[in-house]
């Protein structure tokens, strides 16, 4: 579970959320040549209702008539359309450890015009060594390296104590979309959009989840 700290827009954040998993799902049904899928299909799919994915598929515009089923090519460019999958966008990465490598080699990072053009840390061990096909770089090269990009995405892959000195070097290179996969809350300029990904938090409500169903199975 991400935490959203900023404003989604005109569409309601629950279903911002959702948009990226119907995109996976519909996806997949281009690879497997389904041509029609139906909203009780996608539901199936993505562990929703079908009032929901029409709901949610209201926001998309027009998508065909109702009752047919949505034609999967149709649906694939309006989801990409809506999230902005459909151009490219530059990810950097600061944090060249163990997790900035792992995000760095992962296809999912590298696909959907997504494509990781740099990795930055301040440890002299690491700057120089190769992830993939990138050099890592000190982060005073961050401002050079992205100048001539535009709409890129910054992905936070440090120490926490090193996270929001890392966030204000990516606000001072004009990245105002972050990630942040370090265990800490950024206090910084809200016309930035930060998401969280705590991983620890999530353990902890995995533990919640697993501590109720056993006082349920010791009250049988």
């Amino acid at each position: 579970m991400t935490r959203d700290i900023d404003k989604t827009g005109l569409i309601p954040g629950k279903v911002v959320d959702r948009l990226p998993l119907y995109l996976r799902i519909v996806k997949s049904c281009l690879n497997n040549q389904v041509k029609v899928i139906s909203s009780e299909e996608l539901a199936d799919a993505a562990m929703v209702n079908s009032a929901t994915v029409r709901r949610d598929f209201t926001f998309l515009g027009s998508l065909g008539v109702r009752g047919s089923g949505y034609e999967v090519e149709v649906l694939y460019r309006a989801i990409s359309q809506k999230l902005g999958t459909n151009h490219a966008w530059p990810v950097i990465i600061a944090g060249a450890g163990n997790l900035g490598k792992a995000l760095t080699n992962s296809p999912g990072f590298n696909s959907n015009g997504f494509s990781v053009v740099g990795l930055f840390d301040v440890d002299a061990r690491v700057i120089g060594s190769q992830v993939n096909d990138l050099v890592v770089q000190p982060m005073s090269e961050l401002n050079e390296t992205v100048k001539d990009l535009t709409n890129t995405i910054g992905i936070i892959a440090t120490p926490p104590s090193a996270a929001e000195k890392t966030a204000l070097d990516m606000i001072n290179a004009n990245i105002l979309s972050i990630l942040n996969f370090a265990p800490t809350l950024l206090k910084i300029d809200k016309k930035v959009r930060v998401r969280n990904v705590d991983l620890s938090l999530e353990l902890e409500v995995m533990a919640f989840y697993s501590t109720q169903a056993a006082n349920k199975k010791s009250e049988i």
